[in-house]
């Protein structure tokens, strides 16, 4: 597309600009990165950039909800795709137009509550010059493990236009190049970013943050519970391993809690791409016998309850 203004139809005064990264080997879109856009679009402008070439029935989807679509394999995972997006607005001028910037992609489920609480929240913290969904927060300054080093996961990053305007920043984008391994990504780009922001005298902060990683495993729930928007998809990796009776209690609790807290958010999104990575039929079964099993144990326990 051609044209972009920064979004005056926005909910609040302050305008925003989003990069969206997306990657999908079929170079399809599927319709939770759908909703995830439309939700992001009623908050920001959005630069939908993926690392694979897109067919037109894919562009269509989601033309409604974006401002510029960048479709192309770069083979530079989701910060070549910040990088792509962030140099397109930067060469049009248009960069300068917003307030904020935000990084996020297509590695989440959601959002499963709305954004609007969350900016509003994070915009009264003056002082804060750039935030993650979720920030991981150092236990100390001597901390010699640097992924434990403060440092706003990449899935959902906003920055301020004191950072977005700054050389150390610009140069940052500008160096993103291919790396071979997701460990050399996560410490030289979401890790090393955060810091190199943070040691130049940059505020960060984390809409919900703590030492240990808890968008994952265990705590994924509890953090819903209390607000947390996103569900993160590498919670169904190993999916080879989804007989086990703690993978089939995992998936299952996942559902019971979303229909609880956000019975708005389509369910059928997770249970989709567990069928592409599992089959339909062997997830239905395994589904089933976990339903009458917690149905089983739920009837007992209220038996014994009532005695």
């Amino acid at each position: 597309m051609g044209e972009l203004e920064a979004n005056p139809k926005k909910d609040s005064s302050v305008r925003r600009l989003a990069i969206f990264a997306s990657y999908d080997k079929n170079e399809v879109i599927n319709d939770y990165v759908v909703y995830y856009l439309k939700e992001l679009n009623k908050v920001s402008d959005v630069i939908f950039v993926a690392d694979n070439p897109l067919k037109e029935e894919g562009r269509e989807k989601i033309r409604p909800f974006t401002a510029h679509i960048i479709a192309e394999k770069h083979g530079e995972y989701d910060f070549g795709s910040y990088k792509r997006g962030y140099l397109w607005a930067k060469e049009t001028g248009l960069l300068s137009n917003y307030d904020q910037l935000i990084y996020c992609n297509d590695s989440v489920f959601g959002p499963i509550h709305p954004f609007d609480p969350i900016f509003s929240k994070m915009e009264r913290r003056q002082a804060t010059d750039f935030w993650g969904m979720f920030t991981i927060k150092e236990k100390s300054p001597a901390e010699t493990n640097l992924r434990k080093k403060t440092h706003a996961q990449s899935y959902f990053i906003v920055f301020n236009s004191k950072v977005v305007s700054s050389e150390i920043f610009s140069n940052f984008m500008h160096n993103i190049t291919k790396l071979q391994s997701k460990s050399a990504i996560i410490e030289n780009y979401e890790v090393g970013l955060s810091q190199m922001l943070i040691n130049s005298g940059f505020q960060c902060d984390g809409y919900m943050s703590s030492s240990a990683n808890e968008p994952r495993k265990k705590h994924a729930m509890k953090i819903i519970k209390d607000g947390f928007p996103f569900l993160k998809k590498s919670l169904f990796n190993d999916l080879e391993k989804i007989g086990k009776k703690t993978r089939r209690y995992d998936i299952w609790k996942y559902k019971l809690i979303i229909e609880k807290v956000a019975p708005h958010y389509p369910l059928y999104f997770i249970e989709d791409y567990l069928y592409m990575h599992m089959g339909k039929k062997k997830l239905k079964k395994q589904l089933f016998r976990l339903r009458f099993r917690i149905s089983v144990i739920t009837k007992l326990f209220l038996f014994k309850k009532s005695n």
